[in-house]
């Protein structure tokens, strides 16, 4: 369920943040877009297991769409 949303999500934030920079591309560098959503993912993780570990289901949810990230289609 969780791994659904996953794509169109990050497809709608790409798009607001190239719409938000405009022309100049120079500013991201996107091959760090991943790197950054494994980082946040691990987070993720930590937090469940420290404060909300009812929740712990929906960082592993969404793990193998993080890490499936090249696969988009």
């Amino acid at each position: 369920m969780i791994e659904g949303w996953i794509p169109t999500e990050r497809a709608a934030f790409h798009t607001a943040h190239r719409a938000a920079l405009g022309p100049d591309r120079s500013l991201v560098d996107e091959r760090l877009v991943h790197p950054f959503a494994v980082a946040q993912e691990a987070h993720e993780f930590v937090y469940a297991v420290r404060f909300q570990p009812s929740w712990i289901g929906v960082p592993d949810g969404a793990l193998p769409a993080v890490l499936a990230w090249g696969d988009d289609p």
